[in-house]
């Protein structure tokens, strides 16, 4: 018997897959050159760059079975979809490239034409078809400079740009790497014959040789600024003036960053963080005495420049010496206490040291704000005007960049105009300084006018400190706490808050001007992610609704941020709201960052700065209304019942009282809606040379804030302001709620409507509702005009008038808000002329 398959013939041993051909080059690029083979390349599953924001992973296709067709190759196309292209700046497409150095070797000259062949190149004239134009360069990522870079810096420089391909795979290492290969080389070229190759290596420790050999040292500690760090399996290059990093990592090496470039001349070092120093929180008798002790530290101020890249490093203990210097000038010139001072409030050392250098010589500072994009030259001038009349100051200090503005506007109100960069070169003769006292005005702060003409709120020492000590004792203040602002000095909320309190309380402080943060928002979140120690932020509602707008789903903001040592993300200035907050969260949340961080607080400059503050850890806690409890109306049962978000803003800071009383003047109980009203010692001395609008707002040491809120146990609920309210047959409407029905359209965004009321011939009040509107067909906007119609006939249930107007004519304040008054007053003047539409 034999078994099955015995003494059978052994299968055919099967025959090797057929090895596939190489594909047909692709539109737009050369053929290998003849009789010059392309080089072999090790075949491996690799992560090649992508055309878009992502990585594209290509694994080899599996050898056809023997006797199965393979399928057709994919067909050739010249370019990938728009969607996915990602190249570099046009300019450095059309750069020629720079001659190489008169003693390359040929070896290498002709390895740079048969790469640039091979890889996709242009080729020679001679070699392209007749007729038909060469085929165009290929993105700079299908470019082999390694020759170059070798010809230039030698072979391990070339070596380490080829080893920058094995950046660690992850999804956006093909976009850094481009990045990061664009910067060396173009550096490189720029810089033949100084220290200027940073190279990324797979690798730890310095790269000697190659820098030894070839750059050059132009100090004993050149060789340290090259050195490279691994950081968890991602690289980084340190390089001055030229950030390249992995996020989050790279947090890590920026302490090692700041020891290594010490011993550079031209390396700035922020103020630390921490120092031996004991803090005091605001309990000084006067602002002039905060500094002086603020200087005995090694805290202070810190500017940076749009990318986020340090330019001044402002120790208290310097501002003080300049500050000095300030007064001396300023008494020199003959300037007397209670004289004012104005100043144009740019972010930068030149305006902090004629801020207390006013205040050092007994005269009162007056910020006032820079030119935005709400208006033109005219406007600004006419703003100047106007708050120079208001305060009649003895001088006009303002930035060279915009000197004709500045000047035009003191020629016509008589004052000084002086350019503070040459009045710093003046001689500052020592003189004696005059005593302060705490009860004597600090200085004047114009408030925002969002429902009112600007008035100057007069602050003394005493109230300016008691409220940045309640305001520190509320945010619970840390050693490791550090501040990190983009607002402008010119609001309460910037000055006051991101320079005064940092002053008066021992913090250091990083500046991003506010012109800057509006061009590249995501700058402030590096300077926060940077910070090593905890943070303290804050922005009004904008802010963060401009950073969440940035970033997209594709976005990996683990990768660049680290957000997870915010600990107060303030919120104020403006309306809270939630759907803003919550954006963010979502935006951010894989960056670390803790929906707790919020710090929801309200204030005026009127009480100096903070009324109400949230405790922190809590967050942002919201109360749904129902409209009628906010409208005052009976409830309608044919409609069905409406809530509105209303935002905790916290408890009365330290040594305030809260009230909130009805039209009378009688406190109301809790849960009622009404005006707000708050007494205690940081209230302002009165609006300065306005005695009438001081007694309409002032009784008895009470402040009437004009806005209208309740209280429910202890905490503070803002609902808006008084002014704004929209009354309609005795129902209380709030423009808010009107404004951000119709931002949720598609194509709006806060800050495009303003909703108020008017009164139309027949004597009727009506909502009228200004749109700013995007669309240039005129059926599309009659269209958009008639679903805003229903939109607001659903929150009021009434028709109302609304009128599509161009982008960027609404009024604004010089924070930015939104000023429904002036946009009131001005389409009542015909000022706002709106698109005609056919009914």
């Amino acid at each position: 018997m034999r078994s099955i398959g015995a003494n059978r013939a052994p299968p055919p041993r099967p025959a090797p897959p057929a090895r596939p051909r190489r594909p047909a080059p692709r539109q737009g690029y050369a053929a290998p050159a003849p009789g010059c083979a392309p080089r072999a390349r090790k075949r491996r599953p690799a992560v090649r760059a992508a055309w878009g924001h992502r990585a594209r992973v290509r694994q080899k296709a599996p050898n056809a079975a023997a006797g199965q067709s393979r399928s057709p190759p994919r067909p050739p196309r010249s370019r990938p979809p728009r969607s996915l292209r990602r190249c570099p700046p046009r300019r450095f497409h059309r750069r020629k490239a720079a001659p190489l150095p008169a003693a390359l070797p040929a070896r290498a000259a002709s390895s740079r034409r048969r790469a640039s062949r091979h890889i996709g190149g242009r080729r020679d004239n001679a070699n392209a078809p007749s007729g038909r134009r060469p085929p165009r360069t290929p993105p700079w990522r299908h470019f082999r400079p390694s020759i170059r870079i070798r010809a230039l810096f030698g072979r391990d420089s070339a070596a380490a740009w080829r080893g920058s391909s094995r950046i660690a795979r992850h999804r956006q290492a093909p976009v850094r790497r481009a990045s990061l290969r664009r910067a060396v080389f173009s550096i490189g070229r720029r810089e033949q014959d100084a220290w200027a190759c940073a190279m990324f290596v797979p690798q730890s420790g310095p790269i000697e040789n190659d820098q030894q050999r070839h750059i050059g040292h132009q100090s004993p500690d050149m060789g340290d600024l090259f050195k490279q760090h691994r950081v968890r399996a991602r690289f980084m290059a340190q390089k001055d003036d030229m950030l390249v990093a992995a996020r989050p990592e790279s947090r890590d090496v920026a302490p090692l960053m700041t020891e290594n470039h010490a011993a550079s001349a031209d390396t700035l070092v922020p103020t630390p963080t921490q120092c031996a120093q004991p803090r005091r929180f605001s309990d000084f008798a006067t602002v002039g005495e905060a500094l002086d002790y603020a200087a005995s530290g090694t805290r202070g101020l810190n500017f940076h420049d749009p990318r986020g890249r340090l330019i001044r490093a402002y120790p208290y203990s310097e501002l003080r010496a300049d500050a000095l210097a300030a007064a001396y000038r300023l008494i020199a010139a003959g300037v007397k206490p209670q004289d004012r001072i104005a100043l144009i409030a740019e972010t930068g050392p030149e305006f902090a040291a004629l801020f207390f250098g006013a205040i050092y010589a007994g005269a009162w500072p007056v910020p006032l704000p820079l030119p935005t994009s709400f208006g033109g030259r005219d406007s600004y001038v006419g703003q100047l005007v106007v708050q120079l009349t208001s305060c009649d100051p003895r001088m006009l200090f303002f930035p060279p960049e915009i000197a004709a503005m500045a000047v035009e506007a003191a020629e016509q109100r008589g004052v000084e105009p002086l350019d503070w960069t040459a009045f710093a070169e003046r001689a500052a003769p020592v003189a004696d300084l005059p005593a302060q006292k705490t009860d004597e005005t600090c200085y004047l702060q114009y408030s925002s006018g969002s429902t009112r003409f600007p008035h100057g709120v007069a602050v003394t020492h005493g109230a300016l400190l008691n409220n940045l000590s309640a305001h520190s004792h509320g945010m619970k203040l840390q050693d490791s706490d550090r501040c990190v602002s983009w607002l402008p000095w010119y609001h309460d909320m910037g000055l006051v808050g991101c320079l005064l309190s940092p002053v008066a309380n021992q913090v250091s402080v990083d500046y991003l001007k506010t012109e800057d943060f509006a061009r590249r928002p995501l700058a402030w979140l590096d300077l926060i992610s940077r910070n090593q120690g905890t943070t303290l932020s804050y922005s009004p509602t904008f802010g963060y609704d401009i950073c969440a707008r940035r970033i997209s789903s594709q976005s990996h903001v683990a990768d660049r941020f680290d957000l997870s040592r915010w600990r107060v993300a303030g919120n104020g200035a403006d309306m809270i709201r939630p759907d803003v907050m919550q954006a963010f969260v979502d935006a951010f949340a894989d960056a670390g960052f803790k929906a707790s961080a919020f710090l929801p607080s309200y204030g005026l400059a009127e009480a100096t700065l903070a009324v109400s503050i949230m405790p922190p850890g809590e967050g942002i806690v919201v109360e749904l209304v129902e409209e009628t409890e906010l409208s005052g109306a009976a409830n309608d049962s044919g409609r069905p019942t409406r809530y509105r978000a209303i935002v905790n803003c916290g408890k009365a800071v330290k040594d305030m009282v809260i009230e909130v009383r009805d039209e009378a003047g009688n406190p109301l109980p809790d849960q009622t809606v009404g005006k707000v009203w708050c007494t205690g010692p940081s209230l302002m001395t009165g609006y300065y040379r306005d005695p009438e609008a001081t007694a309409a707002c002032l009784k008895d040491g009470w402040l009437d804030t004009g806005d209208m809120g309740y209280i429910s146990n202890g905490y503070i609920y803002i609902v808006g302001r008084a002014k704004d309210m929209i009354i309609i047959n005795g129902k209380n409407h709030w423009p808010q709620d009107i404004e951000w029905a119709v931002e949720q359209l598609p194509g709006f965004k806060s800050g495009d409507i303003a909703a108020f009321a008017i009164t139309t011939p027949g004597g009727e009040e009506t909502p009228a509702v200004l749109v700013q509107c995007r669309t240039s067909d005129d059926a599309e906007r009659a269209a958009l005009r008639e679903t805003i119609r229903e939109r607001v006939r659903a929150i009021t249930g009434m028709n109302c008038l609304v009128e599509l107007i161009p982008p960027r004519t609404l009024p604004r304040t010089s924070s930015g808000k939104l000023s429904r008054s002036k946009a009131r007053a001005q389409y009542l003047a015909g000022e706002i002329q709106p698109f005609a539409i056919a009914a």
